[in-house]
């Protein structure tokens, strides 16, 4: 059967409807992300310029307290858990990890750098 002539009208409209509502959204869409690059951009140039001042950008160091290197003895001795070790330095397990790995890692360098000598 045929549409009738209301119903052809009104179909077509809804479809315009549609179609001009789905063009809204893809523009709407286009600005938003192009927005969002924009703002990645200029973070990243700003940081790329503070960076090259020496200003550092970011959460400041943990300094690392005066018993430090005591309570690591007592773990790595077995003395203690690394959980105690990181409750007694007032810091979570993590950082005492990568406090850790950072030491092993710059004793590495030093002795790299000792034997070149």
């Amino acid at each position: 059967m045929d549409k009738t002539l209301v119903e052809a009208i009104k179909t077509d409209r809804d479809s315009l409807a549609r179609f001009i509502a789905d063009v809204v959204v893809q523009i709407l869409d286009y600005v938003i992300e192009h927005d969002r690059d924009e703002r990645r951009r200029r973070a990243a140039k700003g940081l790329h310029i503070a960076k090259q001042k020496g200003i550092h950008v970011g959460r400041k160091a943990i300094i690392r307290p005066d018993d430090y290197h005591t309570v690591v003895a007592l773990w790595k001795n077995g003395e203690i858990s690394h959980a105690e070790a990181a409750k007694r330095l007032n810091i979570s397990r993590p950082t005492l990890f990568r406090w850790c790995r950072m030491d092993a890692e710059q004793q590495q360098h030093a002795s790299a750098g000792g034997s070149n000598v």
